[in-house]
């Protein structure tokens, strides 16, 4: 029988954070001791996070070592140059100038792109570090594991590798200076370089790379360094859905459970929507869309430019479970995809493909996120582009809602692939490899 080892788990997201980052962290956490692997957790104190969800705490094991270190959070200056109360949520997207920006949030944002590389959370790397040596000689560290982003956790894990020689893989849920938002910083020269430098070191120094997207490997990452590269999707787990079950309901409910940003180029679905109406009284009647999440300022313009607001209910962040129950009880859950990103595979996918409902994707037809839902048939990808077929796709759903309210959809035998235990046995594997080439 393998003997336990040791894995050092560095991440900025823990509970009480929520939102899809920790979630992949938190299950591999959970589900590692199952495969021969001890995780211990090293985290920040009192972070700054986007959302938060209390809920979380629960979830974590109760003899998982955790360990928490001061950082220095760059986003008190933000609040205060922009006017914002000191407990707002800062999510990432409003991180990017607009063209009716005050002079604070353009001073904010400048500082924001060139001062803090790779990322806003680098103030953390001297506490982190410090407390990294300590766990890792008091643990017995055997490996070293950083799941980004933020990206200033793999710059801890390399420093901490080389210092200790120990083994250390990166885990890349989103790609680092080819993610969609990055022209947003609007970063300088200097800054930009510097940050391609950062993550082409991290890329070349890491004992291997783990991230979610075959074609994030194929396109992004093998063209710039070489490295040992492994895919471990995103998955959901079924504990979190444990005794949920459908209800029918009068009305067509739509849904949508993350945050809708400019990126996404949601006009198709709402011009799709508001065009049913417009033809179909029976449709109006029956329609009921639900966001469960934030919305950029964009999307709230055009669902008052298409007159939706009475059709939709704006729920903000909910906790995790609580946002499981408005992804199996809807007809629809909109999915929607960056149109220029064949790698872009939101976390919130898996979870909508366990919840078996049918999924309206609207993005790249040709990428991963496509090839999953033709693979688990849980739905379909269409083009941003294809407005005919995104309101005919909505029609023909309404219609068979009509005849049987209570279809699902998805392959169950497929679905069960994206099991976040079997993903973590995958992981583990990977930690077994990499372990042993290092010894």
């Amino acid at each position: 029988m393998k003997k336990n080892r040791n894995v050092l788990i560095i991440t900025y997201f823990w509970p009480p954070s929520g939102g899809p980052g920790v979630q992949r962290v938190l299950k591999f956490s959970k589900y590692l001791t199952d495969f021969g692997w001890q995780p211990v957790v090293l985290t920040v104190e009192n972070g700054d996070f986007p959302n938060y969800d209390y809920s979380l705490m629960k979830e974590v094991p109760e003899r998982l070592p955790v360990y928490k270190t001061k950082t220095i959070e760059p986003y008190n200056i933000f609040r205060f140059l922009t006017g914002r109360s000191k407990d707002s949520r800062i999510p990432t997207h409003v991180m990017g100038v607009k063209r009716k920006s005050s002079i604070g949030e353009r001073v904010s944002f400048w500082i924001r792109a060139n001062v803090f590389v790779p990322d806003a959370r680098i103030g953390w790397w001297p506490f982190a570090i410090f407390k990294g040596n300590e766990i890792i000689r008091k643990k017995k560290i055997d490996l070293l594991l950083s799941s980004g982003p933020p990206h200033t956790v793999h710059l801890i894990a390399q420093n901490l590798s080389k210092r200790l020689s120990i083994p250390w893989i990166a885990d890349f849920r989103d790609p680092w200076v080819d993610i969609a938002y990055y022209e947003d910083f609007r970063r300088s020269y200097v800054s930009r370089k510097l940050d391609q430098y950062l993550e082409k070191m991290v890329l070349r120094n890491a004992s291997a790379i783990v991230t979610v997207s075959q074609t994030m490997i194929n396109s992004i990452f093998k063209p710039k360094v070489v490295n040992n590269y492994y895919l471990i999707p995103n998955g959901f787990d079924p504990e979190d859905m444990h005794n949920i079950v459908f209800e029918s309901s009068p009305k067509f409910r739509i849904n949508y459970i993350g945050h809708l940003w400019k990126h996404h180029r949601p006009e198709v679905f709402f011009q799709s929507i508001a065009q049913l109406i417009r033809k179909n009284s029976r449709f109006e009647q029956d329609v009921m869309m639900t966001f469960v999440g934030s919305l950029h300022d964009s999307a709230e313009e055009m669902i008052k430019s298409y007159n939706l607001s009475n059709y939709i209910t704006r729920l903000g962040y909910l906790p995790h479970r609580e946002a499981f129950k408005y992804m199996v009880n809807s007809e629809i859950l909109y999915l929607p995809i960056l149109h220029d990103r064949k790698y872009h595979l939101t976390g919130k996918l898996f979870e909508y493909i366990a919840a078996r409902t049918f999924i309206l994707g609207i993005g790249q037809p040709e990428g991963d996120a496509a090839k999953i839902l033709e693979e688990t048939e849980c739905g379909i990808m269409i083009d941003h582009s294809d407005f005919r077929l995104v309101e005919q796709m909505i029609e023909k759903r309404y219609d068979q809602w009509k005849v049987d309210s209570k279809s699902r959809a998805g392959k169950i035998d497929k679905i069960k692939m994206y099991d976040r235990r079997n993903l973590t046995k995958n992981l583990s594997e990977v930690f077994d490899i990499v372990y042993e080439n290092k010894r």
